[in-house]
C-alpha cells in the first residue's frame, strides 16, 4: 500500500519492452539467412553489429538524461522512436516488396531499435528509484526483484511465442510470416509506450543535474599523467593518480582510483559477453543443423534460447540461498572466487558447444566446388554411373552422359526408365525450417498423406518438388494406374531431401541429403553450463564492480558496464564475422573457449594481488544498480 503508484507504470512498460526487444532478436540471424539471403558469418557479423550499436547507445541515452532532458522525456520520446523502428522492420518483411526497399526498410528499423533500445536502457531502472523516497529502502529492494522477473519473463514468453508466429503461420505468399513475428513486438512496444505515458501525471519527473564525471575523471587522470611524465614524485610507489592534486579535490581522486582498479574486473567480463551473446547468433544457426522432433514436440530452433532467462529465474536464489552457503563450508568464498569458476564453466559450456557441431557436421551434405557434381540414383536401378562426386568433364568424356543438364556445384539424381536416361538437379543443401523436400519424377496418380493434416493428390511433372513441413515426421507416398497400386511410407525427418520414381512397379525412394540425426537436446546441458557462469561471473562482477566503487562513479560504472556488453559483441564481428581465425563453426567455439581459459588465467593471478578499495556497498545504493542488469 505504501509503493508509489507510479512504479506499476514502469513495471508494465519493461515487460512490454523486453518483449518486443528479445521477441525481434530472437529471429534476427534466421531472417537474415533465410530472408536475405545472407551467408552464415555475414548474418552473424550483422548481428552482432546490432548488438554493438544496442549496447553503445547507452551512453548517448545517459548524457541526454541527465545533463538535457531528463530520465522522463528520454523514456517517452525514445521510446516513440522504438516503435517506428519496429514498424520499419515489421514493413522491410513483407515478401512481396522489392528487395532494395525492404533492405531499406529492414536495416533502417534495426538502427533505429538499436539505438532506442540503448537511449532508454540506463534510464528505466534510475527512473524508477527516482519514485521512492530516501526512507523506502526495502521497498526499493522488492520492488527490483518484480522489475527483475519483468525483464526475465518479458524475454523469456517472447522468445517462446515470435518463433512460433513466424514458423507456423504463413503469410502473404510465403511458407512463413515474418510481418507478424515482428509485428507482435512492435505492437508489444507500442503498448509500453502507453503505460508509461498513462502514468505521467503519477510520477516525480527530477530535472536533469548536468553532472559529467565520466569528464572530471578524465580530466584528473591527464593532469596525474602529465605530472607522471615531468618526472614528479609521489609519497607512495605506485600512485600516480595521487598527482593530480591540489588541481582536483580528493574525492575525484580517489573515484578515480577506484575506478582503475575494479577495471580488473572487466577484462573477463568482456570475453563472457563475446562467448554469451552468440546464443544468438551462432548457436541458432547450430541449432538449425540438428534434429529438433523430441518426442511429440516440434521444437523451433530460435525457441531454445529460452532456457537460459528460465534457469536464470531458477537458478539465482539457488545459488544464492544454497550453493554459496554450502561452498562457504568448505572454502572461502569471494566474489573473485566466483567470478573465476564462472569464467571457467563459459569456457567449457563452449567446449561442449564445440563437440556438439562436430558432430552435427556430419549429418551435413558435402561441399563441393563449383566444377563438381554429386550423384545419386536408386535403388536397383542401372544408369551405368556410379554414385559419388565427379568433374563435370568426367561425367561427360569418361561415363559418356549426354542430353543432360547439370547443375555445377550441386547434385543430380539419376534413373533409368526403361532404356532412357533421366535425371533430375537438386540443390546439394538442407532445406529451410528443418522442412523435408521430395523430387517425384513424372508420375501420375500420386497421393502422399501424412497424419498431421498435410495430404496432396495430384500429377507430378518431371522433377517437381514438393515441401513437407517439419511438424511432419512421416509421410505416405501411394501411386496407382489400372492395375497396380503401390504404397511407400518415407521417414521425413529434419533436413532431407528425397527422391521418389516407379519404375517397374516397383516405387522407389533415394535419399539424397541426410536427415539431421544429433537431437537438439544435446544442445540443453551447454545452456545450463554457460547460466551457472552467467550467474557467477556476470551477476557477481556487477555487484563487485558496485561494492568497490565510490559512491560518486556508479552511474558510471553501470555504462561501463554495458561497454563491456558492446566490446564483447564488437570482438564476436571481427572473430565470427570475418571468419580469419578458425576454418569451420566447431574450431571457432573451440577458439573461444581458449581465448576465455586464457583470459581467467591472468584474471586469476591479477585478483590474488588485488586490494579492496574498502568502499564497502550500501544496501539500496545496491539495489539502485545491480539488478537492471542481471538479465541484460
Amino acid at each position: 500500500r505504501d509503493y508509489p503508484s507510479s512504479v506499476f507504470f514502469i513495471l508494465g512498460n519493461e515487460f512490454c519492452e523486453r518483449f518486443s526487444f528479445y521477441g525481434m532478436k530472437a529471429l534476427l540471424t534466421v531472417y537474415l539467412v533465410t530472408e536475405h539471403h545472407l551467408i552464415h558469418r555475414t548474418a552473424v557479423l550483422l548481428y552482432h553489429l546490432f548488438s554493438c550499436i544496442a549496447y553503445l547507445s547507452p551512453l548517448l541515452g545517459s548524457i541526454a538524461a541527465d545533463s538535457y532532458f531528463g530520465r522522463y522525456k528520454v523514456i517517452l520520446y525514445v521510446s516513440i522512436f522504438y516503435v517506428c523502428g519496429h514498424g520499419l522492420l515489421s514493413f522491410g518483411a513483407l515478401p512481396w516488396l522489392e528487395y532494395q526497399y525492404r533492405s531499406l526498410f529492414d536495416f533502417s528499423g534495426l538502427l533505429v531499435i538499436a539505438l532506442s533500445t540503448g537511449g532508454i536502457k540506463p534510464c528505466v531502472s534510475a527512473f524508477a528509484v527516482d519514485q521512492f523516497r530516501d526512507d523506502q529502502s526495502r521497498l526499493k529492494e522488492q520492488f527490483f526483484s518484480f522489475f527483475y522477473f519483468a525483464i526475465n519473463a518479458g524475454a523469456l514468453l517472447a522468445i517462446l511465442i515470435t518463433p512460433i508466429l513466424k514458423t507456423r503461420i504463413s503469410c502473404f505468399g510465403s511458407p512463413t510470416c515474418f510481418p507478424l513475428a515482428f509485428g507482435i513486438p512492435g505492437i508489444l512496444m507500442l503498448l509500453a509506450l502507453i503505460i508509461f505515458a498513462a502514468g505521467s501525471r503519477s510520477y516525480k519527473k527530477l530535472p536533469p543535474n548536468g553532472s559529467n564525471v565520466a569528464r572530471q575523471l578524465f580530466s584528473c587522470g591527464v593532469t596525474a599523467m602529465r605530472k607522471k611524465w615531468r618526472g614528479e614524485k609521489t609519497l607512495r610507489d605506485g600512485d600516480w593518480i595521487s598527482l593530480a592534486s591540489p588541481e582536483h579535490d580528493q574525492s575525484t581522486i580517489q573515484s578515480l582510483r577506484s575506478f582503475l582498479a575494479v577495471s580488473v574486473v572487466f577484462a573477463p567480463i568482456v570475453l563472457f559477453w563475446a562467448l554469451f551473446d552468440q546464443k544468438g547468433s551462432t548457436w541458432i544457426l547450430l541449432a538449425r543443423k540438428l534434429n529438433f522432433q523430441m518426442g511429440g514436440i516440434n521444437v523451433i530452433p530460435e525457441q531454445i534460447n529460452f532456457l537460459n532467462p528460465l534457469l536464470i529465474l531458477i537458478l539465482v536464489p539457488i545459488f544464492e540461498g544454497i550453493v554459496y552457503p554450502l561452498a562457504r563450508k568448505v572454502v572461502k568464498v569471494t566474489p573473485l572466487r566466483k567470478m573465476a569458476t564462472g569464467g571457467i564453466l563459459t569456457a567449457i559450456s563452449f567446449i561442449m558447444c564445440g563437440i556438439i557441431q562436430l558432430a552435427a557436421d556430419r549429418d551435413q551434405p558435402p561441399l563441393l566446388r563449383p566444377d563438381q557434381v554429386i550423384v545419386h540414383q536408386f535403388a536397383n536401378d542401372s544408369t551405368g554411373v556410379p554414385e559419388g562426386i565427379f568433374h563435370l568433364n568426367e561425367l561427360t568424356e569418361k561415363w559418356k552422359v549426354e542430353g543432360i543438364n547439370f547443375t555445377k556445384g550441386n547434385g543430380v539424381v539419376m534413373s533409368n526408365n526403361d532404356g532412357s536416361l533421366s535425371a533430375c538437379n537438386f540443390e546439394n543443401k538442407k532445406t529451410p525450417d528443418g522442412a523435408t523436400l521430395i523430387f517425384v519424377s513424372a508420375i501420375s496418380n500420386v497421393t502422399i498423406l501424412s497424419n498431421h493434416g498435410f495430404n496432396i493428390r495430384r500429377n507430378f511433372e518431371d522433377c517437381e518438388s514438393v515441401l513437407i513441413p517439419s511438424t511432419v515426421t512421416e509421410v505416405m507416398i501411394e501411386w496407382s494406374n489400372e492395375s497396380h497400386r503401390l504404397t511407400k511410407s518415407i521417414d521425413t525427418g529434419i533436413g532431407s531431401v528425397q527422391a521418389i520414381n516407379v519404375q517397374a512397379n516397383d516405387l522407389q525412394a533415394e535419399t539424397l541429403v541426410r536427415r539431421n540425426e544429433l537431437s537438439i537436446a544435446w544442445m540443453f546441458p551447454q545452456y545450463f553450463v554457460i547460466t551457472m557462469g552467467e550467474v557467477m561471473l556476470s551477476v557477481t562482477g556487477l555487484e563487485f564492480a558496485y561494492s568497490q566503487s565510490t559512491p560518486s562513479i556508479k552511474s558510471l560504472m553501470q555504462a561501463a558496464w554495458l561497454l563491456t556488453v558492446f566490446m564483447g559483441n564488437v570482438l564476436d564481428a571481427f572473430i565470427s564475422g570475418s571468419g580469419w581465425f578458425a576454418s569451420s563453426a566447431a574450431h571457432e567455439f573451440f577458439l573461444y573457449a581458449g581465448l576465455m581459459l586464457v583470459v581467467m588465467i591472468f584474471f586469476i593471478i591479477s585478483s590474488i594481488n588485488y586490494k579492496s578499495q574498502n568502499e564497502p556497498l550500501a544496501k539500496e545504493e545496491h539495489i539502485e544498480g545491480g539488478n537492471e542488469f542481471q538479465m541484460k
